[in-house]
């Protein structure tokens, strides 16, 4: 998953220390290493849920690093599965941009792409509403916009970018 390398986020607004800290390792460039500082943080505070987001998304980018199919797909359904739990219980543009991220980043063919089109009308209706920081959800956008599958959906490119 493509993913980028930004540092220097400002935090405008009181948010929890290490989601901050999840979100700068999280964007830097995918690495097994990476990956496995991001499932160790604590998931605590206020942020608990959106934390244990990033960590189930990163569950699913471990799959790149294991030879086994069986382990890919293990790795895959555990974390996806995380992922919809808690979208189920905290639905927020964090974990919508980040259940997006993996749509539009993973092969067809693991049927994990029926979301894509509401996930991207609710990202883009929420977007100006969301108590995130400008920066952090110019990222967001700026990280959607780079997936090669965005440009699969046209009407909703347009729309993102004209956030």
């Amino acid at each position: 998953m493509a993913v980028l390398n930004i540092f220097g986020f400002t935090n405008t607004k009181m948010e929890n220390n290490e989601l901050v800290k999840v979100r700068e390792a999280f964007h830097r460039p995918v690495s097994k290493a990476n990956i496995e500082e991001i499932l160790s943080m604590p998931a605590t505070g206020a942020s608990t849920e959106t934390i244990k987001a990033y960590q189930a998304v990163s569950r699913t980018m471990m799959a790149e690093f294991v030879t086994s199919p069986f382990s890919k797909l293990s790795y895959f359904k555990k974390g996806k599965n995380q992922l919809e739990s808690i979208i189920l219980e905290n639905k927020s543009l964090e974990t919508i941009y980040l259940r997006l991220l993996i749509q539009l980043n993973i092969p067809s063919l693991l049927g994990y792409y029926s979301k894509i089109e509401s996930d991207l009308d609710y990202f883009c209706s929420n977007f100006e509403s969301s108590e995130i920081d400008e920066q952090t959800t110019q990222l967001f956008k700026e990280t959607l916009m780079k997936t090669e599958k965005i440009g699969e959906y046209p009407d909703k490119q347009r729309k993102l970018q004209g956030l």
